[in-house]
């Protein structure tokens, strides 16, 4: 199962997608701005704040669309490691 029960801060059960479509790199500001704001509308939002140019913006959004759409998997094999 992908997706965990969670308790919001407001005391509602909500849930949490713990699934790899939902896992992404990023610093501990960026993923507090996140807090739950669907990824294209998060773009938009850095891309107001200066901190993504328009054409990174639609790269990204264009990725994501593809991402959506199911045309881009992770790679989930370990390397090197044996």
């Amino acid at each position: 199962m992908s997706e965990t029960p969670r308790l919001s801060r407001r005391g509602q059960v909500t849930t949490v997608d713990n699934s790899y479509r939902n896992v992404v790199g990023c610093c501990h500001e960026c993923n507090s701005l996140n807090a739950g704001t669907a990824a294209a509308d998060f773009l938009r939002i850095l891309f107001r704040r200066g901190q993504l140019s328009s054409s990174d913006l639609e790269t990204r959004l264009e990725v994501l669309s593809a991402l959506t759409r199911g045309e881009l998997k992770p790679d989930l094999s370990c390397g090197d490691i044996q």
